[in-house]
């Protein structure tokens, strides 16, 4: 009985912390991605697709937004289709690796038999 009480309290207090009030709010992460597409030149053409709020992972509370747009633009030789907003306003960008990069990681990998 103690083991079942203990278990529904650490559940219930993860359960808490997920729905607690984020630090970003949906309005500043959108604020953020179009700040981020105008500081690179691509505001005009572009129109953000999704807004989503994602934990980082099923055993930690930690959330952060992830904001896309459409059509991807090419940086650095990688299509950016989006940021990763995290809780204290730093962003990560996302991005699409480069089919020829990709197919030579693929030749590199070691075949399975």
């Amino acid at each position: 009985m103690k083991t079942i009480l203990a278990i529904l309290t650490v559940t219930s207090g993860l359960c808490f912390q997920a729905f607690a009030a984020p630090d970003v709010t949906l309005e500043q992460a959108v604020r953020i991605a179009n700040e981020y597409l105008r500081e690179h030149g691509q505001e005009q053409g572009r129109q953000l697709v999704s807004v989503t709020q994602e934990a980082t992972s099923l055993t930690r509370s930690k959330l952060h937004w992830v904001v896309s747009w459409s059509p991807a633009f090419v940086a650095d030789g990688r299509q950016q289709t989006g940021l990763q907003v995290e809780m204290d306003g730093t962003v990560a960008r996302m991005v699409m690796q480069n089919p020829i990069e990709k197919a030579a990681e693929r030749a590199r990998r070691p075949k399975l038999r």
